[in-house]
């Protein structure tokens, strides 16, 4: 009876921890996120997701120095050219790593036209929003997630970070396993 109370007793602290860190604002699939705060627009009036209902939307989080952003660079360029005019919006946030490090605005701007992104960058300033959906609530490997949104603003897919692109290279299984489904995933979307 004891190893059953007890049992019972570290379930329900379990129950009570997962509970908490989800009314933190944990993303999970089929919920909405709340908008985005503290944000400086780079080339782009201010982004907010009210405004983009009616569209599919990519959120990035990205950083310059990350080996898997650059990686998938190529991935965000292509879906915002091929799907620009059907009502798609990818959104990049870059958050500065590691966080004590400084980072001019004008840096970002250079970065971001360097890998040829002409879609809305903002600066995710002390990875208030990162920390928000992703950080404070889970435990993380990597700070570059993607969220796919639906028309209506419900998260359809989490990538947790890491890279995707199609082009296969040995042991890059996983990357183009997720730049397919995200590819599929963006076009069944648009459909819907």
């Amino acid at each position: 009876m004891r190893i059953r109370s007890f049992s019972i007793f570290i379930y329900l602290l379990f129950e009570l921890f997962f509970l908490g860190c989800r009314d933190k604002c944990c993303i999970q699939t089929d919920q909405k996120i709340s908008e985005f705060t503290n944000i400086e627009w780079l080339n782009s009036p201010p982004q907010r997701l009210t405004k983009l209902k009616e569209s599919v939307v990519l959120i990035r989080w990205w950083t310059d120095e990350c080996i898997y952003c650059i990686n998938s660079a190529d991935a965000l360029n292509e879906w915002h050219q091929k799907f620009q005019n059907d009502k798609f919006q990818i959104l990049g946030f870059y958050h500065v790593k590691p966080k004590e490090r400084i980072v001019e605005s004008a840096d970002v701007i250079e970065f971001s036209e360097d890998k040829g992104f002409k879609f809305p960058i903002g600066i995710d300033k002390d990875w208030i929003n990162l920390r928000k959906y992703w950080c404070d609530c889970h435990n993380y490997d990597f700070t570059s997630i993607s969220i796919l949104l639906d028309k209506t603003g419900r998260i359809r897919y989490i990538h947790p970070g890491g890279e995707y692109h199609k082009d296969y290279e040995k042991g890059h299984d996983q990357c183009v396993n997720a730049y397919y489904r995200i590819d599929s995933l963006i076009k069944q979307l648009i459909e819907e």
